[in-house]
């Protein structure tokens, strides 16, 4: 199976690596792709349904069986609510993955990178196209993000609706999609960061208290980590 693994990868990195279009280091991208071939490896060899995935860089800021979700739905994360150089894109920072929205993902990675006969942008409207041209004039990067974004969209009548964690004004609170973009939300003093009273963001304007599910320190913040005070229960 490691050898098969190992063999498959390396054949889908060629194939990513020949149309790779973020700006970001490829190898980096694919590993992030990889990710969801292995998580579905793991559900269909221990026959389970579904995972809980969460990236390294999140702090969990509460426990996740509190964050209303729906046994058997996918739970991911809209980038494009607070982060507009990644719009048309989801997360998996922090996220509930059926094994059905894992195989969709890597069918649309199969018809994004590898099949030739049916590129992906005739498939879905020129949308992929559109993405590619953004990622030219410097309006976002195509990574596993896009992937997801493009898979909930090819796939949605075979799918449940995500549960949106970033979802304004979620009942049970909202997750982090940057500690470093505002958003909605304000600032700390320093400027580097989101300010965070004991769990809560603070709403612009409103200056309303909106609970923190997540909190995620993407790139350089992620060594900021270590001086961190634990996360409330």
């Amino acid at each position: 199976m490691t050898d098969q693994l190992n063999q498959g990868a390396r054949e889908y990195y060629r194939a990513y690596c020949a149309k790779h279009t973020s700006p970001n280091d490829p190898t980096f991208e694919f590993l992030c792709i990889y990710r969801s071939f292995l998580m579905a490896q793991f559900l269909a060899r221990y026959h389970q349904p579904a995972l809980f995935h969460v990236d390294t860089d999140v702090i969990l800021q509460k426990r996740p069986e509190a964050w209303g979700g729906h046994p058997g739905t996918a739970w991911v994360i809209d980038a494009g609510q607070d982060a507009p150089m990644n719009y048309q894109s989801l997360m998996i920072a922090a996220a509930y993955l059926p094994l059905d929205w894992l195989k969709a993902f890597l069918q649309t990675f199969y018809e994004a990178f590898v099949q030739d006969d049916e590129p992906l942008d005739k498939v879905h409207g020129g949308l992929w196209a559109s993405k590619i041209e953004n990622v030219h004039n410097d309006l976002g990067a195509v990574s596993d993000m896009t992937i997801w974004w493009m898979a909930l969209a090819l796939h949605a009548a075979h799918l449940p609706l995500p549960v949106d964690l970033a979802e304004p004004r979620r009942p049970y609170g909202e997750a982090d999609i940057r500690m470093s973009f505002p958003g909605r939300f304000r600032m700390a003093s320093s400027g580097d960061v989101k300010e965070l009273i004991e769990g809560h963001f603070v709403e612009k304007g409103t200056g309303r208290l909106v609970a923190a599910l997540t909190t995620h320190y993407s790139g350089p913040l992620k060594d900021l980590m270590l001086t961190l005070p634990a996360a409330p229960e």
